[in-house]
């Protein structure tokens, strides 16, 4: 077989073909993969979910008891205070303090061992560490409340002497 081309054609290199007279589906790019799943971040999530219904749980509580205390005021007599529906209600919102107290405790303290979790091992480390920070918040207040409460029974059991 014969070159048709004459003998004095100029040679053009095959770079010096223009990007656009190439079809774009030449340049496609590969998807890039890894090897490692993706991590889930489920638990940095849980631990905000726990921190959050802790904190809240707070917030509902105090509410109660400024509503129990306004209601209890605002006609406050002298001679209902030791009636049997202020007894009971007194008794009904000490009962439910003993309980958000102790579950904050026990939710507040999860939510900060999962939110470290979570920030140490990069599952869900920003919801953890919000999550965290609010188990944290609660936490220090329960453990407040306790230890004043704790020095005030001393303090209470001397009243007689």
């Amino acid at each position: 077989m014969t070159d048709p081309t004459p003998a004095d054609a100029p040679v053009v290199p095959a770079t010096a073909v223009p990007a656009a007279a190439v079809p774009a589906a030449d340049y496609a790019v590969a998807p890039v993969t890894t090897d490692a799943p993706r991590r889930s971040r489920g638990l940095g999530r849980f631990a905000l979910i726990l921190g959050l219904l802790a904190f809240f749980g707070d917030l509902v509580l105090i509410v109660v008891g400024i509503v129990q205390l306004v209601s209890l005021f605002s006609g406050f007599d002298v001679s209902q205070l030791f009636t049997s529906a202020t007894l009971a209600a007194a008794a009904g919102f000490f009962a439910l303090a003993f309980i958000v107290f102790w579950a904050g405790i026990v939710v507040g303290g999860l939510a900060v061992l999962l939110g470290l979790i979570a920030a140490i091992t990069d599952r869900g480390r920003a919801p953890g560490i919000v999550g965290l920070i609010f188990g944290l918040l609660v936490l220090i207040t329960h453990i407040g409340i306790g230890l004043s409460i704790l020095g005030a029974g001393s303090g209470i059991s001397n009243l007689g002497t």
